[in-house]
């Protein structure tokens, strides 16, 4: 499976709207297959962009505890739907990883 960093984005900015005693890490408000939502908060944790873990349970399972202060970060930068819109085009142009759109 391949990162997609839009679905990224979408679950850091879900997370940041959670109350203090937290949320749904299954994330369904985005509407996306499960196992691709749990592959990439897991990405997400291990890129230091959420407080969390993860584990093999008949499948991929991430639970979500919040933001790192590297999350709110990365969520200040990629608000702008122009700043994150360029960014997408530079990460695919110079081929920096797998993006999925």
């Amino acid at each position: 499976m391949k990162r997609d960093m839009e679905l990224v984005r979408k679950i850091l900015l879900a997370v940041e709207k959670w109350p203090p005693d937290g949320g749904d890490s299954n994330f369904p408000e985005l509407g996306s297959p499960p196992d691709e939502v749990s592959y990439n908060a897991t990405q997400a944790v291990k890129d230091g962009l959420l407080e969390g873990e993860y584990f093999e349970a008949g499948g991929l399972v991430c639970m979500v505890r919040g933001l790192t202060p590297a999350g709110h970060d990365f969520l200040d930068n990629a608000r702008n739907q122009y700043v994150w819109d360029e960014v997408m085009e530079n990460i695919q142009k110079h081929g920096l990883g797998p993006v999925k759109q």
